[in-house]
């Protein structure tokens, strides 16, 4: 794959409004979910600076320090006006501060802990990051009501962050250098096609829970849409699933830009249904 300096689109929280009630509890799940989605994006930036660092020399890196600052910089606007409206709620400001040092740590051009240490930092970046977004996953889960509406937005947040973890564990392993790409512990592709799996299997359980109840028109279409995946990002996790799944062979066919792009491009729909879907509960409550 070509390991060309990627042109990430930023992150979009910037000039988008906050609806937020602060009179109710609820909405802050709305909020949050646009918290997670901007610190999947940091997630995804951060190891693939990490991967990528490994590279002998700056301009080979797939992203630079600028790009992860520029993710941190749309996490940390959307969090001030959680602050605003929610002064007393501080969903793990501290502990992502510690993770950002941990990744601080780490330089260009070269890597200095050993082949198999360096190969496998991304994988601590991404297991610290995810880690993270669960427990706010959690907390977005416990702030809905019971109900019809409220149990396909828990599974829809579940079916979003394997897809986002899917995005930023793939493009990781696109800007490797094939010297560390070849010491990955052999777990690794078990690893993928696990993560895949659990995308389509809730993607399944939501569609029949769609079938078995309707829920609010709107909300019925984007969530339909969100996971109804694209022919490109289709025939891909196709390959992922596979029990012979050749991650070699996918750094010969996909770009790091075409992966993230496809990845991203369908995140975005996530998005747009779990903000909408919170969106009617909060309402219609």
């Amino acid at each position: 794959p070509i390991r060309s300096k990627m042109q990430i689109a930023p992150a979009s929280w910037q000039g988008r409004k906050c609806r937020e009630s602060k009179g109710s509890v609820e909405p802050s799940a709305g909020l949050l979910i646009e918290y997670v989605h901007l610190l999947q994006v940091e997630r995804g930036k951060s190891a693939m600076w990490i991967a990528s660092a490994t590279q002998s020399t700056d301009h080979m890196a797939t992203i630079v320090m600028s790009d992860v600052l520029e993710a941190r910089n749309s996490t940390d606007a959307c969090m001030r006006i959680y602050a605003k409206v929610w002064p007393r709620d501080n969903p793990l400001k501290n502990e992502l501060a510690v993770l950002r040092l941990s990744v601080d740590h780490f330089r260009h051009p070269v890597l200095t802990a050993g082949l198999k240490a360096d190969a496998h930092s991304f994988l601590n970046v991404l297991s610290g990051y995810t880690k993270l977004i669960e427990q706010l996953c959690t907390a977005i889960a416990n702030r809905l009501p019971i109900g019809w509406h409220g149990a396909v937005l828990r599974s829809l947040i579940r079916y979003d962050e394997a897809m986002a973890h899917q995005r930023g564990l793939l493009c990781s392993l696109l800007s490797l250098p094939d010297r560390l790409f070849s010491v990955l512990p052999p777990t690794i592709s078990s690893q993928v096609r696990e993560i895949a799996h659990v995308q389509k299997q809730t993607g399944r359980d939501i569609d029949s829970m769609l079938l078995a109840n309707k829920l609010e028109q709107r909300c019925q279409r984007l969530v339909s849409h969100a996971i109804s995946l694209s022919c490109g990002l289709e025939s891909l996790h196709a390959q992922l699933l596979s029990a012979d799944v050749k991650l070699g062979s996918l750094r010969d066919t996909v770009t790091i830009e075409g992966c993230w792009s496809l990845f991203s491009q369908h995140l975005e729909d996530n998005r747009i249904a779990l903000v909408t879907l919170a969106a009617y509960i909060v309402k219609s409550e």
